[in-house]
């Protein structure tokens, strides 16, 4: 009660200015002034009478408070009502004072030939100016070509009510410029993706033409068969023995490796191994190794059984084995585990491994096969003694190969008429030798070598020899030879071309990595700081 408050009002409905003025008291009794017949409906909805615009209908009021008595309505304005401030001329938001204030002091021409006074349109015109700054300020990527023709189109709007945008103009079509820049890079980066794509699956098919073609050649290098002929071990007791190794003081070695004395097991020398302190990782390492493999003749190789245990000497039940049948040859002359056995488990206080710093190992080793030399022969005497063995004086060395040739083939010397032991002798260790040559890899024969054992074989038959089927494998190894030989080219081909592949994957990585930074730089909004 007895509230009042003297208001100054202005009534303004925009188009060119259509204003009422009025100065009254607002109290209980009359808490709104204004005007019931204020201006007529039918002006304001008459088509392009300029009241309304898209359907908007604006209306600004100008209110002046002179006196309030009693309390305030609210300790501070908090009111929804959007109230604008004149620039230049031109009513503006408070949200747009900072921007159109930096505008006008950049370009102070920017609306001197402005013809329009009506405050409406002029208030439109701005936020349509602030609007396509605001728009040419996202980046080229948010924009579509359909958002630039509109933008231009509504840059035309300004330049045609007289607004001085020569510079704005410059900045739409820089805009414009990094649209078409992003376009294109991004169906360049598209292009390069797909032909990488390509080039890696190319890469991909290479490497596994490769393997096999390595697979292949691997195939080719390896010795033809002599199954039917290849000397085998006697199974005597020899060839299968148990071997306990003690290590003592195992805990304070400080040698990397460590190795048995050489034993024998069916006429082979053999060793333990280990590292003591593991090899790279934490456990010990121990393998069966054949003692001489770096003095043993090109192609041998051993199938062995063998099993390594660690002993734990306080309870069998947890001693540790490892049971394993391998072929033992050149490539791999040890076999074992890298990681048989944790460390710390050996040196653990009463794990029962370690007994008075003894660590016993037990091998188990039976030789299943041996192809090649034995390392440890029969024969100790110095003189050469010799048997005969169906007319042909052989050496002890000789005796098994034979027997096994004639066993197998019985027929093969039923026409040799030679009676001379010294003669027969020669020709059966000529023909020993060309098995001995074509049990090598075709890696290691020469076509002379070929040609050569072609000529001896020749002299063979006409000796009187029966060789069909030593023939047969000499054709088999010549074919492997032709094999090797052009896959060996092969290889070296694909691998070149492979090279150029990936060579080309590299620089293409390259090129697509400038591209993206190329469309980056086209998707960053362009700059207005010279302007504004």
């Amino acid at each position: 009660m007895g509230e009042h408050s003297m208001k100054k009002i202005t009534w303004t409905i925009k188009n060119f200015s259509s204003l009422q003025h009025e100065q009254k008291w607002f109290g209980e009794e009359s808490p709104r002034w204004g005007r019931v017949s204020m201006f007529p409906l039918n002006e304001i909805h008459a088509k392009e009478s300029g009241y309304l615009v898209n359907g908007e209908f604006k209306i600004v009021a100008e209110i002046e408070v002179i006196a309030a008595i009693g309390k305030l309505d609210i300790a501070e304005e908090t009111s929804t009502i959007i109230e604008t401030m004149d620039v230049n001329g031109f009513q503006l938001f408070p949200s747009q004072m900072e921007l159109v204030s930096r505008l006008l002091e950049r370009h102070p021409e920017i609306a001197s030939d402005i013809r329009t006074k009506n405050p409406n349109l002029r208030m439109g015109y701005m936020s349509l100016l602030l609007s396509l700054i605001e728009t040419l300020r996202q980046s080229p990527h948010k924009l579509s070509k359909t958002d630039l023709a509109e933008a231009d189109a509504a840059l035309g709007s300004l330049t045609n009510a007289e607004f001085k945008l020569d510079w704005l103009e410059k900045k739409l079509d820089e805009m414009a410029e990094k649209k078409e820049k992003e376009e294109a890079g991004e169906a360049r980066v598209r292009e390069i993706e797909e032909d990488l794509k390509d080039l890696n699956q190319k890469c991909s098919d290479l490497e596994a033409q490769l393997e096999k073609q390595k697979l292949e050649l691997s195939a080719a290098k390896a010795p033809i068969s002599f199954d039917d002929l290849d000397r085998r071990t006697i199974m005597e007791k020899q060839s299968r023995k148990k071997i306990t190794w003690t290590i003592k003081n195992f805990s304070s070695l400080q040698c990397q490796k460590l190795c048995s004395d050489p034993f024998v097991v069916a006429r082979c020398k053999w060793r333990l191994c280990t590292y003591p302190k593991g090899k790279n990782v934490d456990y010990l390492f121990l393998f069966l190794e054949v003692a001489d493999h770096d003095s043993l003749p090109c192609g041998w190789r051993r199938n062995v059984r063998y099993s390594l245990s660690i002993i734990n000497q306080n309870s069998v039940k947890r001693s540790r084995q490892n049971d394993e049948q391998k072929w033992f040859d050149e490539k791999t002359p040890r076999r074992g585990r890298v990681s048989m056995f944790p460390l710390n488990e050996i040196h653990a206080k009463e794990s029962g491994y370690l007994v008075n710093g003894e660590l016993k190992i037990v091998a188990e080793i039976e030789v299943i096969e041996v192809l090649g030399k034995f390392d440890v022969t029969e024969e100790t005497s110095t003189i050469t003694e010799t048997m005969d063995v169906n007319g042909f004086q052989l050496l002890p060395s000789q005796m098994e190969l034979v027997s096994r040739l004639l066993e197998r083939h019985p027929d093969i010397a039923s026409e040799f008429s030679t009676k001379n032991p010294n003669l027969r002798t020669g020709y059966m260790s000529l023909l020993l030798s060309i098995i001995e040559t074509l049990r090598h890899s075709p890696h290691e024969l020469s076509n002379t070598d070929l040609a050569e054992a072609d000529a001896a074989l020749g002299s063979m038959a006409n000796a009187g020899f029966k060789l069909d089927w030593l023939e047969n494998k000499l054709d088999e190894m010549a074919e492997k030879k032709e094999k090797e030989e052009g896959g060996e080219i092969r290889v070296r081909e694909i691998e070149e071309e492979l090279k150029d592949l990936k060579q080309k994957c590299l620089d293409l990585e390259v090129q697509l990595e400038k591209e993206k930074l190329e469309l980056s730089a086209a998707k960053a909004p362009i700059s207005f700081d010279d302007v504004m």
